[in-house]
């Protein structure tokens, strides 16, 4: 069984495979439209730790994609998938959809708390409603702004399911997508040397999952000061503009799919 791909690795150092490997990581994470269309969704208006947590939760399930791949190419078919497999095609067009889903449900998130923040409260009322999902802070202009409690239950349901949904998503990225070949075949070409393949992937799906995180809670920490610390609407205004970018990068994935481009443009 021969593999072409990265042929240099099979007889470079520890090191060189370790750099190499963390090198492609960062590289696969920040040019993969599909990356950045997801985070931005999952990272809108979100503090850079809760932010930095999901962003590490979606490459965590991504890299479990790229490892069930790498594990189903040594163990079952013994070469890498074709790109153009049932199951390779099926996943990308999953992908995109998991894309469109994903900024559909930001956005539909994004109205229900502007919603919530229009809905008049007073002081006193809010003072006899400790448990009540939105406290509300008078401001020196006598203005209020409502702002969700940090202990919320409702709160932290959310955000469980945004974590639940981002490793999901992962998953499917992790499995689908074109750079996933810069994970597998490596691995494929070292077989024979089990550390070093292991080495290899350890190293690329540790520096993307970093990646992920690191360039999530930026753009979380962004959002929300930008939008959710200024006001309702500036906030609604971003995740719009974030869940838009995800539908958008979902509807061109499935185009560029169905009409045989998508490997050609995202392609290894």
């Amino acid at each position: 069984m021969e593999h072409n791909a990265s042929p240099g690795l099979v007889h470079s150092s520890m090191w060189q495979v370790a750099v190499t490997a963390t090198s492609l990581g960062v590289v696969h994470v920040l040019t993969g439209p599909d990356h950045i269309g997801a985070l931005v969704a999952l990272s809108n208006g979100k503090t850079w730790r809760q932010a930095f947590l999901l962003g590490a939760q979606w490459g965590c399930g991504h890299s479990l994609g790229i490892v069930a791949v790498a594990l189903v190419c040594v163990f079952v078919i013994g070469h890498a998938l074709a790109p153009n497999s049932n199951f390779s095609v099926a996943c990308k067009y999953l992908t995109g959809v998991c894309l469109v889903l994903l900024g559909v449900w930001t956005l539909c998130g994004a109205f229900r708390e502007y919603n919530e923040t229009q809905v008049p409260r007073s002081p006193r009322h809010l003072a006899s409603s400790p448990t009540s999902m939105w406290s509300q802070v008078q401001c020196q202009d006598a203005s209020y702004v409502l702002l969700q409690a940090p202990n919320d239950p409702e709160a932290k349901l959310q955000l469980t399911a945004t974590s639940a949904a981002s490793i999901g998503v992962g998953i499917v990225h992790g499995a689908a997508g074109p750079g996933c070949l810069l994970a597998v075949l490596p691995t494929l070409a070292m077989e024979k040397d089990v550390f070093r393949a292991l080495l290899y992937l350890g190293f690329f799906c540790g520096s993307s999952i970093l990646s992920m995180g690191s360039f999530a809670a930026l753009y979380g920490e962004l959002t929300q000061r930008g939008g959710r610390s200024q006001s309702p609407s500036a906030a609604l205004h971003v995740a719009v503009a974030s869940s838009a970018l995800s539908v958008a990068v979902g509807v061109a994935w499935i185009v560029l799919q169905a009409t045989g481009v998508l490997d050609r443009v995202f392609g290894d």
